[in-house]
């Protein structure tokens, strides 16, 4: 345990140097610093509170003029402040600036999907500033040095949601925005609830868990977004995991229900079976999975296989966006990529379940191979495939390899081929284009917006 100042003391220095950038005054406040705390947790919080400080500066707080003008002091404050609660953790993380503006959030949540439209006018302010948790969310229409750093309100949400906490947001405009988050104290080990959906293997974290429920004690019912089941007196939306993950799911799966939270939001779960409530340590997915918003981290389990644990954040902005648009936007894209089908190659299940999940997204058909042998098995027993995505490192036959042998082939020697590597390198590029690969994506620059741009002109008639 050692002491937050620690960490605060870190801050100072690149929030003057952001503030004088950005032409703005602020005085950094810090209250409770002495308070001890897990270095671990400290290590785990060092990014997204300064994330949440540089977004205060960059987004909260005013130029002089402006503060002149509404009548406040040219110099801002931006505010850390730190008590225990029990065995809990406290953070405030505030500004004095201009506060968030709901309406603009409102609509930039209809514009990327989040929201219907109908659905989001009637939706509460505390609902709306939900949706800046979400992966990608912004509304500036320009990246900016700040804005584009590659870490945003989701990541802050995912690191504290992982360790058990919660974190809410509070605004006035013209008065400031507050960050409310609440974490334990230490952890070295967290509380999971593991299930499988279909063959894989996925977990909540047991403080986002509020019940498992007999599906026949729920009663149904439809809402504005789909199906719902009737919990403590409330309409909660009910997803089907087995479709979210495209995992085939038994009969035994919908017997129960996963009533799981995200601040003050429910979302009902089904599709899952062999529930277990664990300590587990987590690991982070690293920088391959950053921009997966629905799977933060990975718990081990037996004989060394990874568990999922899914953000319970994005499932509740998943069932409140299945809507009349998602639907319509789904059949145009199904009947674009009707018949289009994808070969995904690489050794590990999780890589192949990630690419194959960004591909299916956008209406594509794949195959799954583990390595290049596999690989041309499959070519050889399927009419058509449209596109190969491999990995370069796999036993039996690499990607390297694989590239080559369809090369040599009259069939598929004009087939598109992505390669996607872990090693990354300009030599390992180059060998890959001169065995013959369409397009090269290193892993370390991998994200899922990346992949379709990269599939998509390879792809004929999109």
């Amino acid at each position: 345990m050692i002491p937050l100042s620690s960490l605060l003391d870190r801050y100072p220095v690149p929030l003057r140097q952001l503030a004088r950038s950005l032409g703005r005054r602020i005085r950094f406040k810090t209250v409770g610093e002495q308070t001890e705390v897990d270095k671990a947790l400290l290590e785990m919080l060092e990014e997204p509170l300064l994330h949440l400080l540089r977004n205060a500066v960059d987004h909260g707080v005013e130029p002089p003029a402006e503060r002149a003008a509404a009548g406040k002091p040219a110099e801002a404050f931006v505010r850390i402040a730190a008590g225990l609660v029990g065995q809990r953790l406290h953070l405030e993380v505030s500004d004095d600036g201009r506060g968030i503006d709901v309406e603009a959030v409102r609509q930039r949540a209809i514009e990327k999907g989040l929201l219907d439209a109908a659905v989001a006018v009637a939706t509460g302010e505390r609902e709306i500033l939900r949706t800046l948790f979400a992966a990608g969310f912004s509304t500036r229409e320009q990246v900016s040095e700040v804005s584009g750093r590659g870490i945003g309100l989701n990541v802050v949400l995912d690191v504290v949601e992982n360790v058990g906490g919660k974190v809410e947001v509070r605004t006035e405009r013209g008065r400031g925005t507050t960050f409310d988050i609440e974490v334990p104290l230490t952890v070295a080990i967290t509380r999971v609830v593991l299930f499988r959906v279909g063959m894989g293997s996925y977990a909540l974290p047991a403080a986002s868990v509020r019940s498992l429920v007999e599906a026949q004690a729920m009663p149904r019912g439809e809402g504005p977004d789909g199906p719902t089941v009737a919990y403590a007196g409330t309409a909660v939306p009910l997803l089907d995991l087995g479709e979210v993950l495209d995992e085939p799911t038994a009969a035994a799966a919908q017997a129960r229900i996963v009533i799981a939270q995200s601040g003050t939001d429910l979302v009902a779960l089904a599709g899952t079976e062999g529930h277990l409530e664990r300590e587990v340590m987590l690991k982070p997915m690293g920088k391959f999975f950053e921009r997966l918003p629905l799977v933060p981290a990975a718990v081990n389990v037996e004989e060394g296989a990874l568990a999922l644990v899914l953000k319970v954040a994005e499932l509740v902005l998943l069932a409140r966006s299945r809507s009349r648009r998602n639907e319509k936007h789904g059949q145009a894209e199904g009947r674009r990529a009707a018949g289009r089908i994808a070969l995904v190659a690489d050794d590990s299940s999780l890589v192949r379940d990630v690419i194959a999940q960004a591909l299916r997204a956008h209406g594509l058909q794949v195959l799954l191979a583990s390595d290049g042998e596999e690989a041309l098995a499959l070519l050889a027993s399927h009419a058509r495939v449209d596109i190969v995505v491999t990995d370069i490192d796999m036993p039996h036959l690499d990607g390297l390899a694989l590239v080559r042998a369809l090369r040599g082939r009259a069939a598929s020697k004009d087939l598109p081929v992505v390669a996607i590597s872990m090693r990354g390198g300009e030599p390992e590029r180059r060998a890959a284009l001169a065995a013959g690969v369409s397009a090269y994506i290193d892993k370390g620059d991998f994200n899922q917006a990346l992949l379709w741009q990269t599939v998509r002109p390879l792809v004929a008639g999109w």
